[in-house]
């Protein structure tokens, strides 16, 4: 099962509540263990625990300030259109997100640049929650595109 901890000042359980959707995971509040991901969205607390793949609010200067000394791979999310993971397009139900470079999965699996959508119940949460909750199942291994 997946490791994964989540640091946003707003609301943790929208983010985590959003990724039930799409996998099983195991969240982590021990900030001293090792996990396999890390959501980034807000930062609290300048502590940020070890991850293999960091997921990263690409909106937030703090965030990217914070993360960008760290090691592990650095997967950019948002609305900035330098993120790696983009949404192109937002109805009422969902997103057209789009995958700008190549990247891999926690089991390094590639994933190439393209564009997918997906619905997301309760859309009503913040754009960059419901970003962040996608960028990680894809990054998890979560194929949209089936």
């Amino acid at each position: 099962m997946v490791k994964i901890a989540i640091l946003d000042d707003g609301n943790v359980g929208a983010i985590e509540k959003l990724l039930q959707n799409f996998l099983e995971f195991q969240i982590c509040d021990d900030p001293s263990e090792y996990l396999d991901v890390l959501i980034v969205n807000e930062i609290y607390d300048e502590r940020i625990p070890p991850a293999k793949i960091i997921i990263a609010n690409s909106d937030d200067k703090r965030v990217l300030g914070c993360v960008s000394s760290m090691g592990g791979q650095i997967i950019t999310y948002g609305l900035n259109p330098k993120a790696a993971i983009t949404a192109s397009s937002h109805t009422l139900d969902g997103f057209v997100v789009c995958v700008q470079r190549g990247m891999a999965t926690i089991h390094n699996t590639p994933i190439f640049p393209h564009e997918f959508a997906v619905d997301v119940p309760d859309c009503g949460n913040s754009n960059e929650r419901v970003m962040a909750a996608v960028s990680a199942a894809l990054i998890c291994g979560i194929n949209f595109c089936e």
